[in-house]
């Protein structure tokens, strides 16, 4: 599934990008929300926000933390998609 990881990742770059009005050329994968890319927690509130609708996922209020980067924010989509996935099975 790297292709779909890689998908995803773009997407979220794009989303990112969209709400925080960066370039996606400056939104690398390890670069930190909040440190080196400007949001708040009502940015970041927004962005999981749009996560949720563009993936189909929940994302559990105890996971904004962990969502520190694109790389975390993609790889932890990726594992909700695969519980809901599972669950629907």
């Amino acid at each position: 599934m790297p292709g779909e990881y890689d998908d995803n990742k773009e997407i979220i770059r794009s989303i990112i990008s969209r709400i925080t009005n960066l370039p996606q050329s400056q939104i690398n994968d390890d670069a930190q929300l909040g440190r080196e890319l400007p949001a708040d927690s009502l940015t970041m509130l927004e962005i999981a926000m749009a996560l949720e609708q563009r993936f189909k996922i929940m994302i559990p209020d105890a996971d904004y933390p962990e969502l520190l980067s694109l790389d975390a924010i993609a790889k932890r989509v990726s594992e909700l998609q695969q519980k809901r996935d599972v669950a629907v099975a």
